[in-house]
């Protein structure tokens, strides 16, 4: 049996195995008493909270171009209290944690805290905005880029948020947590590596199917790194149909360790499946942006594409019916903004997205 063809079909059959048996474990929140506090001391404010505001907003970014962060950080914090309405606040402020302050730092340790405290923006945005959707794909944009960076530290961090209302992809994530405890320093440096080698696909199952199906002297070219510097003539419809990128996934993931291999595999599934928990609301959310519609579509259809063997039962029915209804939903919006052309032009994109799942927009 040729064993680097069996790779691909191996890792999935192996992310059932390692789910086994799991149970989630649900916990409450509790609120702190100083928000009674801090609410009667903006109050006290009045008419002079537009002044300050604008004053907070330049001290600021005062701070953050000297690079005194935690200035930075205690000022966002002021800034939401007196701007709790303003879902652009939310938005500017978590991108500032998530992403720009992060950049700053050349350790993992240190933009792991800032990783959090955007994400705890967002959720802070949600809960004051619960029927702003611009805020819920906001959470989707984070989960999408963040996790191609740090996949495992995200889900761990939206683990604490989402547990009690998706308890069965909980489960699973614990144990995907689990299992990265578990391994050996040496699997731990791996998986810790892969992000800096290769985005991490959302079509991880396709691209696997897809070089499963070539044969050996053709797989051998594409692991070969010295491919990448063969013309495009030389390199032929090989080249074009794995691309720099998908090379570079392949090469990274099939150098894993197959118990890494598992986990990323898994964690791939259970960011989409989250992207797709983020968006559900949106549909009875108005305003919103076409692109939420579309975008949760698409979360559906990698969401079912990459799920684990063994949870077709528990997730497929949930995917199949949120696709007939956001479906419906992005042609009726496409049709309120654009006419009956534009809701003819999102239904073909949309069926050329699914001819991989047919019937499941009918």
């Amino acid at each position: 049996m040729d064993m680097s063809r069996a790779i691909p079909s191996l890792v999935f059959i192996l992310c059932a195995v390692a789910l086994g048996a799991i149970m989630p474990a649900p916990k409450a929140q509790a609120a702190g008493p100083e928000d009674a506090m801090r609410a009667t001391g903006l109050r006290v404010l009045g008419a002079t909270r537009g002044y300050a505001t604008a004053a907070l907003w330049l001290r600021a970014g005062d701070a953050y171009r000297r690079g005194d962060y935690f200035e930075t950080q205690a000022m966002y914090q002021l800034i939401r209290e007196m701007q709790p309405r303003n879902p652009a606040v939310y938005s500017y402020l978590s991108w500032n944690e998530g992403y720009n302050i992060p950049g700053q730092f050349p350790d993992r340790a240190r933009q792991l805290p800032w990783l959090a405290r955007g994400l705890q923006t967002i959720h802070e945005g949600q809960r004051e905005l619960p029927f702003d959707a611009s805020l819920r794909l906001e959470e989707w944009h984070f989960v999408f880029n963040r996790t191609r960076d740090f996949p495992l530290e995200v889900l761990r961090l939206e683990l604490e948020a989402w547990h009690e209302r998706e308890p069965a992809w909980a489960a699973v994530v614990k144990s995907i947590l689990a299992s990265q405890d578990a391994l050996t320093q040496a699997r731990r440096d791996q998986l810790d590596a892969f992000p800096d080698q290769a985005v991490l696909p959302a079509d991880l199952q396709d691209l696997l199917g897809s070089f499963d199906e070539l044969d050996a002297p053709a797989r051998a070219k594409l692991l070969d790194p010295a491919f990448d510097q063969l013309s495009e003539t030389e390199q032929g419809s090989l080249g074009t149909d794995f691309d720099l990128v998908a090379r570079q996934q392949l090469r990274a993931f099939l150098a894993l360790d197959r118990e890494v291999q598992v986990i990323v595999a898994l964690a791939n599934w259970a960011r989409l499946h989250l992207m797709c928990a983020a968006l559900e609301p949106v549909l009875n959310m108005k305003p919103r942006s076409l692109s939420a519609d579309a975008a949760l579509l698409n979360s559906y259809l990698y969401a079912q594409k990459n799920l684990p063997l063994g949870m077709e039962e528990a997730f497929t029915p949930r995917y199949r019916a949120g696709v007939k209804a956001a479906f419906a939903a992005g042609r009726a919006l496409a049709r309120a903004a654009y006419g009956e052309e534009g809701a003819e032009e999102f239904s073909v994109r949309m069926k050329e997205n699914f001819n991989s799942l047919p019937g499941w927009l009918e």
